[in-house]
């Protein structure tokens, strides 16, 4: 089952990212070009940790593997988003960093997000 979870995802992933292709080739504003190649390079590292986590056989939630990367879940009962890595939590502030541009995520900036 997770191997069909993970097909299906990768397939997801590639539709969107060529989603992504199509637009970035169409006659956009400045700001417009920005959002797209920033979700492009959000979602490749996407792509990359997944693909990550599948080889090294990561399944169970407990595991470093999972662990050490930064995860966003809603919270029901704080009615709110949350970040979690490693033993740390707190609550996302929403802070609006403005539309800038990413050339690449590194292990090192992904933990400065």
């Amino acid at each position: 089952m997770r191997q069909f979870q993970y097909v299906s995802h990768v397939i997801f992933q590639v539709l969107m990212l060529n989603k992504f292709s199509e637009a970035i080739r169409t006659n956009l504003t400045k700001n417009q070009r920005l959002k797209i190649v920033a979700l492009v390079t959000i979602e490749v590292h996407s792509r990359d940790i997944i693909e990550q986590l599948a080889k090294s056989g990561c399944s169970d939630a407990a595991s470093f593997e999972w662990l050490k990367e930064l995860r966003f879940y809603w919270d029901r009962d704080l009615d709110d988003c949350i970040a979690r890595q490693t033993n740390t939590q707190f609550q996302y502030g929403y802070e609006y960093l403005g539309n800038s541009g990413r050339l690449v995520i590194t292990p090192l900036t992904d933990r400065l997000v």
